[in-house]
């Protein structure tokens, strides 16, 4: 039965039919450009269809080909993704009927959705594949534990029955087989990417009387923000100024740590901006900065902004986690900072600030390095290659 269907897909030459749910609330969410940014490139040769949750509004997204199907969202605190979960599984078998997919891809921990693709497999004859992007990073105690519960209970389901997983980097693939001791399966890594046409160099760089260093993104707690504002009070001498430029959780704490601390003129807070005007906001500084401590949640990571920054053509000040160093070791146009601690991070900041002079050739080196392996349509490609792979 299976080879008389890939026999038909052939001589039909129909594009493959992917289904893919994706568990972020996708109005408000810091990096559904993952998805975006994915899909657009899948679509040029598949049929891409994004099932998702919203909070506000069931945005829709005119790059794409198809819109995205939004599960109905409850306004209830505590148990709106209990619930969401629910309509998940509830509607399941229409959205089989309705999409007809050769492929399930799913970014979701939600195990009885999971359960139940595996259980409707041979019925509907298509192929199951869990990606992961991150691990439970909650700091609610309960929720936490609920998430790794069934982040844990996904995964080993996944290892032994799904036809395949695929993860954001290759620590992510250690972390996951040797914590939750999984079994050998079939997996693939495809990273975080950038939009080239979109994050470009300025066409002039200005010279700056201030040296300015840039992050954006969520501003959350557990980021290593707070360790940098330190850092800043450490560098009063120089003339060095850094943007925060985003939203989270952590805004007020670390608002009051810069007032505390006098740097009210030097660490400067700029609302978030929509996706496709972050590069103006790069371009207009002299060097991105990562300052991510040593915790297994961000060694196996693939932060966007790293890519964001180099195709803008932006040196990097980043610390020494494996999540940076498999990218960048060896390349000339990174800062480290041994750790995330104040120290480090002003030394790693006066390295990139003494050698301003030289960032122009860097520039042309960072850009060229991302262009040539981590755009999202060459993380893309490696995500098609492998579930063209398992499909014949």
């Amino acid at each position: 039965m299976e080879r008389g269907r890939n026999f038909l897909y052939r001589q039909e030459k129909r594009k493959m039919k992917i289904l893919w749910f994706v568990d972020i609330i996708f109005d408000t969410t810091h990096d559904k450009v993952t998805w975006l940014e994915t899909v657009r490139s899948l679509q040029k040769k598949m049929e891409v269809n994004i099932i998702t949750r919203y909070k506000y509004t069931k945005v829709q997204f005119k790059e794409l080909n198809t819109s995205i199907n939004y599960i109905e969202s409850f306004k209830i605190p505590y148990i709106n993704r209990f619930l969401t979960y629910r309509n998940q599984v509830q509607n399941f078998g229409i959205f089989i009927k309705k999409f007809d997919p050769d492929v399930l891809l799913f970014n979701s921990h939600n195990f009885f959705l999971l359960e139940k693709a595996h259980v409707l497999q041979n019925k509907y004859r298509y192929k199951t594949f869990l990606d992961i992007r991150t691990i439970p990073v909650t700091y609610l105690k309960l929720k936490n534990r609920l998430e790794k519960h069934f982040f844990k209970k996904s995964l080993r389901l996944a290892s032994h029955k799904f036809n395949g997983i695929s993860y954001i980097t290759e620590e992510m693939r250690d972390h996951c087989k040797k914590k939750y001791g999984l079994p050998e399966h079939c997996s693939a890594v495809w990273s975080s990417g950038v939009n080239i046409h979109y994050f470009t160099p300025p066409e002039k760089e200005k010279r700056r009387d201030v040296f300015t260093l840039i992050y954006h993104g969520n501003i959350a707690k557990n980021r290593g923000l707070d360790q940098l504002i330190r850092a800043q009070a450490l560098l009063k001498a120089e003339n060095i100024k850094l943007i925060l430029l985003g939203s989270g959780n952590g805004i007020a704490h670390l608002k009051k740590l810069t007032h505390k601390l006098g740097l009210q003129k030097k660490v400067i807070f700029l609302p978030p901006v929509p996706y496709k005007k972050v590069p103006d906001q790069i371009q207009k500084a002299d060097a991105g900065i990562l300052p991510f401590p040593d915790w297994e949640g961000w060694n196996t990571s693939s932060p966007i902004k790293l890519f964001e920054y180099l195709a803008c053509g932006k040196p990097v000040v980043a610390t020494k986690i494996p999540a940076h160093v498999n990218v960048l070791q060896g390349r000339d146009f990174v800062f480290w900072a041994d750790k995330s601690d104040p120290k480090d991070m002003a030394d790693a900041i006066k390295n990139a600030y003494s050698q301003k002079n030289n960032h122009e050739k860097m520039s042309k080196k960072a850009r060229e390095f991302v262009k040539n392996n981590y755009t999202w349509d060459k993380q893309a490609g490696k995500l098609e290659e492998f579930l063209r792979k398992i499909i014949k």
